[in-house]
């Protein structure tokens, strides 16, 4: 604050509405990129969510006959979608009837079924979720989705944030550099105003009427 103090009040005035510009331009920024990032979180719950339907649905009959092929077939289908990396079948008892894992996802199969839920990580989201025949529990399924799609989202948002963000700041400026001079320039004409009339000497062997003139002459333009 102190070197803005020391600046001439064009250049005050510049700086502060760049400063106002890029705060304001950095908030909706940010609020634009949270929105979204939660938006896409939202949407792979849901995707994730109706796959683990889907492989319910197929899974039941393969675990009320104890068919681990058919459970397996099932599962691959989930090569389909990148983004799985883990899925797997298990039994009334809990344990592993059929498992797929994606080549090179490094995750390891959870040995026993986790709790009923979804389960949202930093970078991933994980869903388990009853298997159902006629109404009675079979199975139980469980999903593991990456959302490495979150880091590359940043990266591109943050750079086309920064074009925005510059290309703003440049027509702030622009701008500023002319509206500034609408404010200055009446200001600066006042300041000089008043510094003529404060050293100027109003003796009182002046006559009233030019001491009211002068004094007239210097409000009329302080108005202005």
């Amino acid at each position: 604050m102190g070197l803005l103090q020391n600046l001439p009040i064009r250049r005050k005035m510049i700086v502060i509405i760049m400063t106002t510009t890029g705060i304001a331009l950095l908030i909706a920024c940010t609020g634009f990129l949270l929105y979204e990032l939660n938006a896409y979180r939202r949407n792979v719950e849901q995707e994730l969510s109706t796959i683990a339907h889907l492989i319910a649905e197929s899974s039941g009959p393969a675990l009320a006959f104890d068919d681990e092929r058919t459970g397996s077939e099932v599962l691959a289908a989930l090569r389909g979608d990148p983004r799985v990396i883990t899925g797997v079948i298990y039994d009334r008892e809990g344990r592993v009837f059929s498992s797929y894992l994606r080549q090179g996802a490094g995750d390891a199969i959870p040995p026993r079924p986790p709790p009923q839920g979804t389960e949202v990580a930093r970078n991933s989201v994980t869903l388990t979720s009853a298997v159902l025949l006629n109404g009675e529990q079979v199975g139980t399924l469980y999903l593991k989705s990456t959302m490495e799609e979150v880091s590359v989202r940043v990266k591109t948002y943050g750079g086309i944030f920064a074009v925005v963000l510059l290309l703003s700041s440049l027509v702030a400026l622009l701008v500023s550099s002319r509206l500034q001079r609408l404010i200055s320039a009446p200001v600066m004409g006042l300041a000089e105003t008043a510094s003529r009339v404060s050293e100027e000497k109003i003796t009182p062997s002046e006559p009233p009427n030019k001491r009211v003139t002068r004094w007239g002459c210097w409000w009329t333009a302080s108005m202005r």
